[in-house]
C-alpha cells in the first residue's frame, strides 16, 4: 500500500534511466537534525531505494547498518542499491547515498520472510499511560525541523538537559498526517526522538550519528494510524561517544523494531 504524505515524498526515490540500482533523491532540510539530515530519515530513504530494487514484497526488511561518513546538504543525491548475494530466502543489499561526487552514507541490509519460530518471546513495553492523558512535547523554535516532523507525548522522566540520574526517554509518537506503520516509518521511528543521553546533561549539544543498525521484528498490516511506542535508553558515555538501543512498539505492545547506535556528543557552541 503507498502513502502521500509529507514523509512519503522526503524519502521518495526515482529510477536513474539507463543506470540499473540508482535511484535519485532529495534530501529534505524539514528533516534535518542540528548536524544535518537525521540519520533515521537518511535510513528511510535508504530502505526506501532497497526495497524498490529488490521489488519482493515476501522478503521483509530484518535488518539495516548504515555508516554516516558525512551528512548530505539540502538537495539532490543518489543511491546505488546493489545485490551482494540473493540466496534461497535471504538477499543482502548494499547501498551508498552519494551527492556531489562522494560518499555519504554506507548501507548493507538483509531481506527476507517469515519463519517457523523455535520460541516466541520479546522485550515487553514500558507501563506507558493513554497517549491522550499526556502533554506533547511543545514545539520550540531552537528545536531542529525533524523535532517538528512528529507529534510526541513523553512519558514521565527526566526531561533533556535536567541532569537526570538515568539516559531514558521515550513516549508515544506519530505523524501529523494519516499514515499506517510500514519499515520506513520504523526506521526513523528509531531516531527521530531526543536522545536519550540529553536527559542527564544540562547543556544543548549535538548527536551525529556514526553508526545505525535496526533490526525489523515485525512489521504491521496497512492501516491508516502510525501510532507508535517508543523507548531508548543509553548505558554509557565516553571520550566524546554515546551508545543509544531502542525499541518500538504497536499501541498493543507487539514489538515491531529495536535498534542500537553509536553517536557523538558534540557541544554546540
Amino acid at each position: 500500500m503507498g502513502y502521500d504524505t509529507a514523509f512519503d515524498r522526503a524519502i521518495a526515490a526515482s529510477p536513474v534511466h539507463g543506470a540499473p540500482g540508482q535511484y535519485a533523491v532529495t534530501f529534505d532540510a524539514d528533516w534535518n537534525a542540528p548536524a544535518g539530515p537525521n540519520g533515521g530519515y537518511l535510513a528511510a530513504m535508504v530502505l526506501h531505494a532497497m526495497q524498490l530494487a529488490l521489488d519482493e514484497p515476501g522478503r521483509a526488511p530484518r535488518s539495516l547498518t548504515l555508516h554516516f561518513m558525512r551528512p548530505p546538504q539540502p538537495g539532490e543525491g543518489t543511491i546505488a542499491v546493489a545485490t551482494e548475494r540473493a540466496g534461497r530466502t535471504m538477499t543482502t543489499l548494499s547501498g551508498r547515498v552519494e551527492q556531489g561526487g562522494k560518499t555519504m552514507v554506507l548501507a548493507l541490509a538483509a531481506f527476507g520472510p517469515a519463519r517457523p519460530s523455535v520460541a516466541d518471546f520479546a522485550a515487553e513495553p514500558p507501563d506507558a499511560p493513554a497517549p491522550d492523558t499526556l502533554e506533547p512535547l511543545p514545539k520550540l523554535d531552537i528545536m531542529p525541523p525533524i523535532a517538528h516532523r512528529f507529534e510526541m507525548r513523553p512519558l514521565p522522566g527526566p526531561m533533556p538537559f535536567t541532569g537526570g540520574d538515568e539516559a531514558r526517554v521515550g513516549g508515544w509518537m506519530r505523524l501529523p498526517e494519516p499514515r499506517g506503520v510500514d519499515a520506513a516509518l520504523l526506521a526513523i521511528a528509531t531516531d527521530a526522538w531526543i536522545p536519550a543521553v540529553f536527559a542527564r546533561i544540562t547543556e544543548p549539544s549535538a548527536a551525529p550519528t556514526i553508526e545505525l543498525t535496526i533490526h525489523f521484528r515485525h512489521v504491521p498490516p496497512p492501516g491508516d494510524d502510525s501510532l507508535l511506542l517508543t523507548q531508548f535508553v543509553t548505558h554509557t558515555s565516553s571520550e566524546g561517544f554515546f551508545e543509544e538501543d531502542g525499541w518500538v512498539w504497536a499501541p498493543d505492545g507487539t514489538l515491531l523494531a529495536q535498534s542500537r547506535q553509536l553517536a557523538l556528543l558534540v557541544p554546540l557552541s
